[in-house]
């Protein structure tokens, strides 16, 4: 009986194993790139973003409140004292509840399922996998908090900070550091051994909203590829330090001499997503936990299997639609697609449905697919549509299966949505809004959005396509001003368009020359900069700023 039990103990741990694809197990190890990288102080490229800090919940009975931990030396001089835990990693922290009894296995499942997690990844003992915090009021009714930097569960040996009231955006460049961020430490499971670490948080006042709280934490793996320098700038999320997780992003910020300042939504990479050093693409593979390496797979099937970011084949899939017909992404080559992952559970879904009803409406009579892929059960979705309608095509996913769609796309945040052309590319990517309604405009009829900036902007432009050229020259005229015009050239360095052209107030005319181009907005706006991003063959198109790298 002992060698059943052993092979059944065997299947269990390789079950939990998280492995590579074996889509590219036929790569020899010199197609693997193991990149370095070093911690920073700071947002890095990708800007400010923050959460609400989490309060204890009214109700005692709360799991949340089960699980919070006892503490010494809480500062009782401070008044409307609240005491507030904020996970390093969810997962590690309602995990190690549950084993420690403090939750049960239905707020266990419940948790894991919202965040896409599985419980091979944790430690079953409990960790410090968070930071701490208490905040109050002083004597002088200023707002005050002390973070429990040592993490030893004692407030009594650390320092109380003033909280900073932020009454707009922080407006901080990459390398900007705000007024007090204060480290802390904590410990994780790397999957092999307990170990302890220490990264930065910063809090403020946001509009006498709440307190909210940053991640200052981001890091960068500086390396050199057939003799071209890079540099790429990686960050977890806001309340998860495992950059080992499906919401850790990254992205190129310097390739050559051409420098991004800042990171777009749009453009940031995940993993299972590609990068292209030197038209080369490498899967991402694994990030490791303290995100101190990232390891990379060349794959040299990439263009013909296709990806999920912007620019390439959008990945096919075979599914059924929830009246049980079949349903497969290839077959409406020919057709812009615009696929929306939701769910019935998420308010910010629910409220984007608006902009899709209206886009539906707006454009039946043209060349677009909207899919719906909810993360909901077919019964739940059923039961939401019988009384909320939607008239495009629904698909339910369940995460938790290896092949969903929503593992294929990599999708961790909802609303998500990806618009794929005729061709089957994706040309854009998380589009909410107005926004999304401008760019299906664009696209469905650029005769006529074209007009439209012409007419409410004082410039005029003139078109020559050459296909045959690798470059983009555009000529401004002064029509006031004869001898005030000059010239901006535009080119393809591995497959992205370097260069920019600041749009003027007065009265010009912008004359393009292109092998394949969208065309910017020509509105005379000095504010604005617009950089061309693509290729687009003998197709007319109309771009605006949140199309921009």
């Amino acid at each position: 009986m002992k060698f059943p039990l052993l092979l059944f103990l065997l299947l269990i741990i390789l079950g939990c194993k998280h492995e590579a694809n074996n889509q590219h197990d036929n790569l020899s190890p010199s197609d693997t790139l193991i990149l370095t990288t070093k911690k920073h102080k700071g947002y890095g490229s990708f800007g400010n973003k923050s959460t609400f800090l989490s309060e204890s919940k009214s109700d005692q009975n709360s799991p949340w409140n089960k699980m919070m931990p006892t503490y010494k030396g809480i500062p009782d001089s401070l008044k409307n004292l609240k005491v507030s835990l904020n996970p390093v990693d969810i997962g590690q922290y309602v995990f190690q509840s549950y084993k420690a009894g403090k939750v049960d296995r239905s707020f266990l499942v419940n948790t894991f399922n919202s965040w896409g997690l599985d419980t091979c990844s944790f430690y079953d003992q409990e960790l410090k996998s968070f930071f701490s915090v208490a905040i109050g009021q002083n004597s002088h009714n200023e707002w005050v908090y002390v973070i429990d930097k040592n993490n030893n569960l004692d407030f009594s040996d650390d320092k109380l900070y003033r909280l900073k009231k932020e009454t707009g955006d922080l407006k901080l460049n990459s390398r900007t550091i705000p007024r007090q961020p204060v480290s802390f430490e904590y410990e994780y499971f790397d999957g092999k051994k307990v170990l302890r670490d220490s990264s930065w948080v910063y809090l403020f006042d946001y509009f006498s909203y709440g307190t909210d709280y940053t991640n200052f934490e981001y890091r960068v793996a500086n390396f050199t590829f057939n003799n071209i320098d890079y540099e790429i700038e990686l960050k977890c999320n806001v309340t998860n330090r495992d950059y080992s997780s499906k919401s850790t992003t990254l992205g190129i910020t310097k390739m050559g001499e051409f420098v991004k300042q800042s990171l777009k939504s749009k453009n940031l990479l995940k993993i299972g997503d590609y990068l292209i050093l030197d038209k080369t693409y490498f899967k991402i593979e694994k990030i490791t936990y303290s995100g101190d390496s990232i390891y990379l797979r060349r794959d040299k099937n990439a263009e013909k299997t296709g990806g999920t970011q912007l620019g390439m084949k959008a990945i096919d899939f075979n599914s059924q639609t929830l009246e049980g017909e079949h349903f497969k992404l290839s077959d409406h080559r020919g057709k812009y697609v615009l696929l929306d992952f939701w769910g019935t559970w998420c308010a910010p879904c629910r409220k984007e449905l608006t902009t899709l009803k209206e886009a539906s409406d707006l454009f039946k009579d043209y060349n677009l697919v909207i899919v719906g892929i909810a993360k909901d059960s077919k019964q739940t979705l059923s039961q939401y549509l019988a009384t909320n309608p939607l008239p495009w095509i629904q698909i339910p996913q369940h995460q938790t299966e290896d092949d969903s769609i929503l593992n294929l796309y990599h999708v961790t945040s909802y609303p998500t949505t990806f618009l794929i052309d005729p061709d089957g590319k994706i040309i854009d990517k998380n589009l909410r809004g107005e926004p999304l309604i401008h760019k299906l405009r664009q696209f469905l009829y650029p005769t006529d959005y074209l007009k439209q900036f012409v007419l409410n902007g004082n410039t005029t432009f003139t078109l020559k396509e050459y296909e045959d050229a690798d470059f983009i020259t555009v000529t401004v005229y002064s029509e006031d001003k004869p001898d005030d015009n000059w010239n901006v050239m535009m080119y393809r360095l591995n497959g992205e368009w370097i260069g920019s052209l600041g749009l003027k107030p007065g009265n010009y005319t912008y004359e393009f020359v292109v092998d394949g181009y969208r065309i910017i907005d020509p509105q005379n706006n000095d504010s604005k900069y617009k950089q061309l991003v693509d290729r687009q063959v003998s197709v007319l198109k109309v771009s605006d700023e949140s199309n921009l790298l």
